[in-house]
């Protein structure tokens, strides 16, 4: 995929190598992956929408990527997820 790529709508991108998920956000428990729950998949591509149309808070490129992500909470699992940027890899917790 160029720099210059418009991402498509409802797009999951996968997380780029350099960085898995966000250092603060992996600090604080969250893994790669939606949970296994009722109507995430939906969440998931609503977030997708979302980024496609969003601005890069570095690079101001328009069309972010989302990836998905969760962790285990007091009450069971709890969904979550960032944006990404495919050109400059800045990312940003949903």
């Amino acid at each position: 995929m160029s720099a210059d790529t418009i991402i498509p709508a409802h797009t999951v991108v996968p997380t780029p190598p350099a960085a898995p998920v966000p250092a603060a956000l992996a600090a604080a428990g969250w893994e790669l992956g939606p949970p296994d729950l009722p109507g995430i998949p939906e969440a998931v591509a609503i977030d997708a929408e979302v980024a496609s149309h969003a601005r890069c808070g570095r690079c101001r490129r328009k069309g972010l990527g989302f990836v998905p992500t969760h962790k285990t909470g007091p009450c069971g699992s709890i969904y979550g997820g960032f944006y990404c940027c495919t050109r400059c890899g800045w990312t940003e917790e949903a």
